[in-house]
């Protein structure tokens, strides 16, 4: 489970999550969940089983959890870098001219 989480949340530090996508992680973390407990969809209908359920069965926790974690390891990252990189230009840089309205 380990290696999955990883493989999904790889550079998660510099991602701005979306709720749909969020929505999206949590789905595939769930599915994954099922399947390492052998429960199918249907069988969690039927018997009514959380998904907490599973996480303590599993000894994991959501996957909100694991992206809350990894998100102040790339601040630090970026704050141990020297001024010169782009990073850590990025946050204070300004735009002369503004975006035109509309599709472009």
């Amino acid at each position: 489970m380990v290696l999955a989480l990883a493989v999904l949340l790889h550079g998660s530090g510099v991602w701005c999550l979306r709720e749909d996508l969020l929505a999206k992680l949590r789905s595939f973390h769930n599915r994954c969940c099922r399947a390492m407990c052998r429960v199918t969809m249907e069988h969690t209908r039927r018997c009514r089983i959380p998904s907490e359920q599973l996480y303590r069965r599993l000894d994991i926790a959501a996957v909100e959890k694991y992206y809350r974690r990894r998100l102040p390891r790339w601040a630090g990252h970026v704050s141990r870098m020297p001024m010169d990189r782009l990073p850590l230009q990025m946050p204070a840089y300004f735009v002369a001219n503004p975006r035109v309205r509309g599709r472009t």
